[in-house]
């Protein structure tokens, strides 16, 4: 009989189809009923944090896994990636900021020119603040489960081919 241990461990590379499995099934249990909700075809009327919780599937799914088959150290090792500073702090600290100042430019331009951001979606501050967040805290959910789980277990493949094919699984996902 095999646990769910036994099943990473078998000499296969099944980590990287359960991850997918996982993280799509998480992400989609969330997002599925909000869409529905949002069309009016489901039953009750799903918050819009639904989305963002949808999005944190793959980081969950990463989680799962190493921790089932890795233990606390793999789940230290999960974040490596993510921790190795590559460029100095100015550099971070322009990255981070330019996606605030392109919200605010973009945003700026919506109410100049009248427009929604979305049908029914009104401009305000907490609308900005839910922005602001899901564009620098929300993507994590995506970055921990896609670039600091999957990449290292594909990067003995050619790196452009394995990126392609990460490219188009991850853009189904979303």
């Amino acid at each position: 009989m095999k646990t769910i241990k036994n099943i990473f461990n078998d000499g296969s590379n099944r980590e990287l189809l359960w991850f997918f499995i996982l993280a799509f099934a998480i992400s989609w249990l969330f997002r599925v009923p909000l869409a529905l909700s949002s069309h009016g075809n489901f039953p009750v009327t799903i918050p819009k944090s639904f989305y963002i919780a949808g999005v944190y599937g793959p980081a969950l799914a990463a989680f799962i896994i190493v921790s089932i088959k890795y233990g606390r150290r793999g789940l230290a090792d999960l974040f490596k990636p993510l921790l190795r500073v590559k460029a100095r702090i100015p550099v971070y600290l322009v990255v981070l900021f330019s996606r605030f100042f392109l919200c605010f430019v973009t945003f700026g331009l919506i109410m100049v020119s009248g427009g929604e951001i979305a049908p029914g979606w009104k401009f305000d501050p907490i609308s900005l603040l839910f922005l602001l967040g899901y564009f620098t805290i929300g993507v994590l959910g995506e970055e921990i489960g896609f670039t600091a789980f999957v990449l290292p277990r594909i990067k003995h493949y050619h790196p452009l081919k394995a990126n392609i094919v990460l490219g188009i699984i991850w853009s189904i996902w979303h």
